[in-house]
């Protein structure tokens, strides 16, 4: 395509140095990005003369706003595509169109592909191979026994990362593919807050549209928790009889106030917990943008929720964070959804698990609605809490 002229030839000017980098991460899932977040911080501490360009996903770009280094954020709109073809020919035409109408103009050094696995790497690899960077790594499609047809896009197809947390997995990828030395073995960061999460909820504090937020809901810093009881599939949801129960009890312990989050889509489900519980929450579902919502998690003294963006941003904001999951601590295979894999960065995560999945799931939940997180108990999510809360305060 670039000899019929359909695709510009780059041009590199400094041979063998890395003056221009871009990420490709054309995902729109909050936590995904969130979990990304930890390598950018790593790219500007490594390359603080690169120029660093990504692409995301619309439903997350907000999030990069208290990532310091970034110079150009390409948004694509991948979710709402509607170009008429199926399945590998509809990401192939939609990645080129997008690469050609807002990439194009541009030349890098290095293009990486940080996705681990090989049923959502595709696409990144793919917009790494566009950019013609004479690096371009990612991860090699045999990691989980993919075909490794698109190994051949990448400079280096990085081997390992099994069993490893998402985000430990994006590090990994640049010692990996040989560009810095290798972390020593006890350096970790999921258990650490994510600076940028920082950053931008200090971003937001000067705000006036996200101060005039916390002011127009009557958030007192410290005083409030948040609840988010939604959750992409039925199976990862907690019923919010039970939830109801664990706010009453908070409020009897601790005076806490319950702020009750979501989408417009998961409004009705918020209001419906909030009526449980008319003394002690309220439901703002579907009224906050992303940087309102960091602003809010990082004044809270508490975040209880799913599996959800919400959870990561909560949790690598260093607030105390709880997470309901139906996927049971005996599971240790490297599938969607694990806690060993995705759970939230943070000094003050809990992850309540069930032991074994409940008949007949197996490994793990599958069901149309509430099954094995059924096992998840009230008394001990109420212990866990102000296990969390009491631990925050000792240690700051």
């Amino acid at each position: 395509m670039r000899k019929t002229g359909f695709l510009r030839t780059p041009v590199f000017h400094n041979q063998g140095a890395i003056r221009r980098i871009l990420v490709a991460h054309p995902y729109s899932s909050v936590g995904d990005l969130v979990l990304l977040l930890p390598l950018l911080e790593k790219i500007r501490l490594e390359w603080p003369a690169a120029t660093t360009d990504i692409v995301v996903g619309s439903g997350a770009s907000e999030l990069l706003s208290g990532v310091g280094g970034l110079n150009r954020i390409f948004v694509c709109g991948s979710q709402n595509a509607r170009i008429a073809l199926f399945g590998i020919y509809k990401r192939f035409f939609r990645n080129l169109l997008f690469y050609k109408r807002e990439i194009m103009p541009f030349d890098y050094d290095l293009a990486i592909a940080p996705r681990w696995g090989s049923i959502m790497s595709s696409e990144a690899v793919y917009l790494a191979y566009l950019t013609g960077a004479p690096l371009r790594i990612g991860y090699s499609a045999t990691v989980d026994h993919g075909d490794p047809v698109t190994d051949s896009l990448l400079t280096c197809a990085a081997l390992g990362g099994a069993l490893e947390h998402e985000t430990t997995r994006n590090l990994r990828l640049l010692d990996r593919a040989l560009l810095i030395p290798s972390p020593p073995k006890d350096v970790t960061v999921v258990d650490l807050p994510i600076a940028s999460l920082r950053n931008l909820a200090g971003v937001s504090k000067v705000s006036p549209e996200e101060v005039d937020f916390l002011k127009r809901v009557g958030g007192i810093p410290g005083t409030f928790a948040v609840i988010s009881p939604g959750a992409t599939r039925a199976f990862n949801r907690w019923p919010i009889e039970r939830l109801a129960v664990v706010m009453r009890e908070l409020n009897r312990k601790t005076g806490l106030h319950f702020y009750i989050i979501g989408s417009s889509l998961d409004a009705p489900l918020c209001a419906d917990l909030a009526r449980l519980v008319p003394e002690c929450s309220t439901s703002i579902a579907g009224t906050t943008n992303l940087r309102c919502l960091t602003y809010l998690l990082s004044e809270a003294a508490l975040f209880i929720g799913m599996d959800s963006g919400t959870a990561h941003i909560a949790g690598g904001l260093g607030i105390p964070t709880l997470v309901v999951s139906p996927f049971p601590t005996e599971c240790k295979e490297d599938l969607p959804n694990s806690p060993i894999r995705f759970r939230p960065c943070g000094p003050y995560v809990r992850v309540l698990q069930p032991a074994h999945p409940t008949s007949p799931c197996s490994p793990n939940c599958t069901f149309g609605e509430p099954h094995c997180i059924l096992q998840i108990g009230v008394e001990g999510v109420v212990t866990e809490a102000l296990e969390q809360i009491n631990r925050a305060s000792r240690l700051g």
